[in-house]
């Protein structure tokens, strides 16, 4: 997905950190050459999110709580946050976007809401936001 962005998006700083070698590899070698995208090498749980417009996870049901919960406490107030395939629970998605794969992916988009404790600076002016249409 960062490395569609990259490539979709030229004037946007693109981010990506994974936390297995052999995904890690594949996006690196995928992402050489990129100069708006840096793909780095370890623990999400460790980066502060205030920085970005937008963050897209995809990982399992199981941790989905407590990240929302994360991008609510760092992310600025109208940001975007996207999970692949899970939803937050305990909170309705802002949109969904159905990928219209094979797998019948969906994309589940919770903006961060005005009431968000922001414990970061605001968004760089660097990032793209996405809105729905």
């Amino acid at each position: 997905m960062t490395q569609h962005l990259a490539r979709t998006l030229p004037d946007s700083e693109i981010a990506g950190v994974e936390n297995s070698l052999v995904p890690w590899l594949i996006g690196r070698l995928r992402t050489l050459g990129a100069s708006n995208h840096h793909w780095a090498f370890g623990n999400f749980w460790q980066i502060p999110l205030g920085s970005y417009n937008v963050v897209y996870a995809f990982l399992s049901p199981a941790p989905m709580a407590r990240l929302w919960e994360k991008a609510q406490k760092e992310m600025s107030p109208g940001s975007l946050f996207v999970s692949n395939s899970f939803r937050c629970p305990g909170t309705e998605p802002t949109f969904v976007i159905e990928i219209g794969d094979w797998r019948k992916t969906e994309l589940y988009c919770y903006t961060i809401p005005a009431a968000s404790p922001q414990a970061n600076a605001p968004a760089r002016d660097n990032h793209h936001r996405l809105r729905p249409t």
